[in-house]
């Protein structure tokens, strides 16, 4: 038995039982081991229980998080937010692929990627699953201001730049190229 893994086996007996789910053990293990994180949610947005990787992605202990509403980990800048979200859970509604920054144990603003669903039956939990996507969105961010800037080098230099494909097709023609041709 791997109880000791998984502190919170009569909560997930429980909501397994509400929601018909057989095969608990498999669902057990899948919840510790998935590769993303992965928190079982109250109505209230409180947290019953997370997995070791959403442990390692918010960077706290499990009992720092038990019981503590998600909006605790969130920036304040995205409370709002996370407040229409959780109110959604109580009409069936659940963010899919929501970026979302969140303070970490660490003290360090991390951006996660978050989707919900509900558990099913009669159960008014949800499950909500998360990725740490910061270095991606910081790759986003600095790729877009590259290419902003070289846009406004080649549009605001005084040699008319015109590119092609090999096809023919125009793919760059800058302002200093209008005023030439």
């Amino acid at each position: 038995r791997r109880s000791t893994l998984f502190p919170y086996t009569t909560l997930f007996r429980s909501l397994m039982a509400e929601s018909k789910l057989k095969d608990y053990e498999r669902f057990e293990e899948f919840f510790d081991y998935a590769s993303d994180g992965m928190a079982v949610l109250d109505a209230e947005g409180r947290i019953l229980a997370i997995n070791p990787e959403g442990r390692r992605i918010l960077g706290y202990s499990e009992d720092d998080l038990r019981e503590r509403p998600i909006a605790a980990v969130v920036v304040p800048q995205d409370q709002a937010l996370i407040s229409r979200i959780v109110r959604g859970f109580n009409h069936r509604v659940f963010p899919r692929n929501l970026q979302i920054r969140v303070r970490s144990g660490k003290n360090q603003e991390r951006v996660i990627s978050l989707s919900a669903g509900g558990l099913g039956g009669q159960s008014d939990g949800v499950i909500a699953s998360f990725r740490d996507v910061t270095e991606a969105t910081m790759m986003q961010r600095e790729l877009t201001a590259t290419k902003e800037f070289l846009e406004n080098l080649v549009n605001r230099t005084g040699d008319g730049i015109i590119s092609a494909r090999l096809d023919g097709q125009i793919i760059l023609f800058n302002a200093a190229a209008e005023k030439i041709l």
